[in-house]
């Protein structure tokens, strides 16, 4: 199939292994939902890069961790104020059910890099944040690669209404997108609700 991105890629393929593994501590969901759906296309070769996004992501979790174990020396900045406001609701599931807590950010857009700088700032002890957190990770990437795999397979059955994959893979994030939000939703209005509640 022609495609605009896939073509001028192809030389590329090194830097986009590498790429993935460098984005993917920055921004994840995007970074794991574009590459499963250019391993779908044949572009990257799934046994290598599912284990460069797991490390990536477990890697860019733990810096994120390690920021708040900094932040932690620096109580009164105002960065940890901050951060102690907006997340003290949570401290005791990070605490007491970390494993619950990174599950479940890790689908709710914008509280899981706070949740990991929480953790560190609670001096959630390391080898109960590498237990959670890789759990976390696999779960994560399988549901949202899953997606973006299934979506990438559409393409070829409607390359007669769509020239370029792109426009699949567009549609294919926006469903995403729309079913995070959905969780999200859900999650704040199950779990926050009763929160407030008592």
């Amino acid at each position: 199939m022609k495609t605009l991105l896939l073509s001028y890629l192809i030389s590329w393929k090194l830097s986009a292994y590498f790429g993935a593994f460098v984005l993917i501590m920055i921004e994840g969901d995007v970074v794991v939902f574009i590459s499963a759906f250019l391993t779908r296309q044949g572009f990257f070769y799934l046994p290598y890069i599912a284990p460069l996004l797991i490390l990536g992501a477990l890697i860019g979790d733990f810096l994120w961790y390690s920021l708040g174990k900094f932040a932690n020396r620096h109580p009164e900045s105002l960065p940890s104020k901050i951060i102690s406001k907006v997340t003290k609701r949570f401290d005791d599931g990070i605490l007491n059910r970390t494993d619950t807590l990174l599950m479940a950010t890790k689908f709710i857009y914008g509280t899981n890099r706070i949740t990991l700088i929480r953790s560190g700032m609670l001096n959630v002890p390391v080898e109960k944040f590498f237990s959670a957190d890789i759990k976390a990770v696999f779960v994560w990437i399988f549901i949202v690669g899953g997606i973006a795999y299934a979506t990438s397979a559409w393409i070829p059955h409607l390359k007669y209404y769509f020239r370029y994959a792109e426009i699949g893979l567009a549609l294919g994030l926006l469903l995403f997108l729309v079913i995070e939000r959905l969780i999200t939703t859900i999650f704040e209005e199950n779990i926050l609700g009763s929160n407030k509640k008592n």
